[in-house]
């Protein structure tokens, strides 16, 4: 049985994926590329596994942890963090810290977000979502 929950995460996955389906008519190559997975275990360990522990007995409490979750989410955005939310391990998608080029224009250290397991040398349509994070998806030579 679906809650309204589950409506709601599905609904925010499906926007996100057609947000990200944009903007493929560009080509990168990956020059170098490491694997930065490990980011998401460091989000769930620093701020999830804290509130396990936490008891939500009182109003005042629970205002509480809402107030420092919210907090905690508007550092993760202004310090362009967003990308290393284990929601995004869950769906598939990996991160990888990488330089990317085309024939006009190198980028260095770039936060990729993609579903398909990169390497040097591999190909991607691409979309910006800040200077420093972008979304690839891997052209499959057919």
């Amino acid at each position: 049985m679906f809650t309204h929950f589950d409506v709601i995460c599905e609904y925010l996955r499906r926007q996100f994926e057609r947000y990200l389906s944009g903007g493929v008519g560009d080509t990168l190559t990956v020059i170098e590329c490491k694997g930065e997975d490990y980011e998401n275990l460091t989000f769930l360990a620093t701020y999830i596994i804290p509130f396990s522990g936490m008891s939500f007995d009182t109003i005042n409490k629970v205002i509480a942890y809402v107030l420092l979750l919210v907090v905690i989410g508007v550092i993760f955005v202004k310090t362009e963090k967003y990308y290393a939310n284990p929601t995004l391990a869950i769906f598939g998608y990996r991160l990888y810290k990488a330089d990317l080029s085309d024939c006009n224009s190198f980028y260095s250290s770039i936060m990729v977000i993609s579903k398909s397991e990169l390497n040097a040398g591999s190909n991607v349509h691409y979309k910006f979502l800040s200077d420093s994070v972008c979304f690839v998806r891997e052209i499959k030579n057919e």
